[in-house]
């Protein structure tokens, strides 16, 4: 029988990411996967680490998120392992008088927390990004926000686990689970395994698990479309975001542009096929052209949906399972690439014994106890 200090359920970018904290403090950590690293939503998102197009309830998480992100860049680079994260700064974007005031409010409230935002008119805006066209009335700017190639992201942080000792074994359900002594009997569909403490970040994939594992609400799905164009030549550098959360795009070093912002398509999340829709992809890139009229002549090379795991107030859930001592919990939220690496790092605090993170408190699972668990 397998054993390990500590069981991870999903090898997406909360789940190593918290196999890499546990094996800097020293406990052994192996992780299950239903298919590959980064198979989920972790490895289909558009990877923004931005800070400023995120709900008010997350913008501080997001805040100190991206600083980890920064820190684990440096890091990795110094092992010869390179997450293709840029941080050039970002701009986020109104068009109406509406927009244009509630962008000066969010401004307000991200400054009075620490985060360097600059509010700019149209004009302003255009002086610094050309790129940007007339319809742009104002835009926040962020030197803080920037993106991740997440494939190249999440092959190095699995690259980083398994150097330091773990293990990760994919094509592998999770299938039951029991409290056992001072532990759990976890049965997976490569054999048992025996683990003091538990870590389910699994995604959209915590919907399936049932008994002492189960959610303590319901996981909805949201099925985001996203698109990206052949290379091309430099056309913006920044992080682009939106007021109203339907548009975020960059240019990755490569020169193809990524773009997306929760437009939403169609699929099976059980069979792993998500079906674009035609209205959000032309609604998605006609906010796009607006924002950046040079790529109007673009083509598009490739478009698909990608299952996203919420809980019902798209905030994240982290923290100890309030049913079961000893099993943990992260993830579920908007902006789940950006929080990843903290949600990860909060939960292996407490999963070490420390108190919780005061940031992270108002998001525990507690807060769903009166909700029946989903099947």
């Amino acid at each position: 029988m397998q054993e390990t200090d500590v069981l991870i359920i999903g090898a997406g970018v909360t789940g190593v990411s918290a196999g890499l904290e546990l094996a800097r403090r020293g406990r052994k950590a192996l992780i299950v996967e239903r298919r590959e690293v980064g198979a989920g939503a972790s490895g289909n998102n558009a990877g923004s680490c931005a800070v400023q197009n995120k709900p008010v309830p997350l913008v501080p998480l997001a805040r100190d998120a991206v600083e980890i992100w920064k820190a684990l860049h440096e890091e990795l680079l110094r092992e010869g392992l390179d997450l293709d994260y840029t941080r050039l700064g970002g701009f986020r974007l109104a068009e109406s008088p509406q927009e244009v005031e509630a962008l000066r409010k969010s401004a307000e409230y991200q400054q009075s927390i620490g985060v360097p935002i600059e509010h700019l008119s149209g004009d302003e805006a255009r002086r610094r990004a050309p790129y940007l066209g007339p319809a742009i009335a104002a835009a926040n700017w962020c030197p803080n926000d920037g993106y991740c190639d997440v494939l190249h992201a999440m092959k190095a942080l699995a690259g980083a686990f398994v150097r330091r000792g773990g293990q990760i074994w994919t094509h592998t359900d999770a299938i039951g689970a029991d409290p056992k002594g001072d532990g759990f009997l976890v049965v997976t569909s490569r054999g048992p395994i025996c683990a003091r403490q538990v870590f389910v970040a699994g995604g959209t994939w915590m919907r399936d698990l049932t008994g002492p594992l189960a959610p303590p609400a319901p996981v909805t799905v949201r099925i985001n479309v996203l698109t990206v164009t052949p290379r091309v030549a430099t056309v913006f550098p920044h992080m682009i975001t939106h007021i109203s959360h339907k548009l975020t795009m960059k240019q990755l070093p490569v020169g193809t542009i990524m773009v997306g912002g929760g437009w939403q398509g169609g699929g099976d999340y059980h069979t792993y096929k998500g079906e674009p829709s035609f209205a959000s992809l032309v609604g998605n890139w006609q906010m796009a052209v607006r924002a950046i009229p040079a790529l109007a002549h673009l083509d598009v090379l490739r478009t698909w949906a990608a299952f996203d795991g919420r809980m019902p107030d798209e905030q994240p859930i982290v923290g100890e399972l309030p049913q079961t001592p000893g099993a943990f919990v992260a993830g579920y939220a908007s902006g789940g690439w950006t929080l990843g690496p903290l949600l990860a790092r909060c939960v292996v605090t407490m999963m070490c014994g420390d108190a919780t993170p005061e940031i992270i408190a108002p998001f525990s699972p507690r807060r769903f106890a009166q909700t029946p668990a989903s099947t």
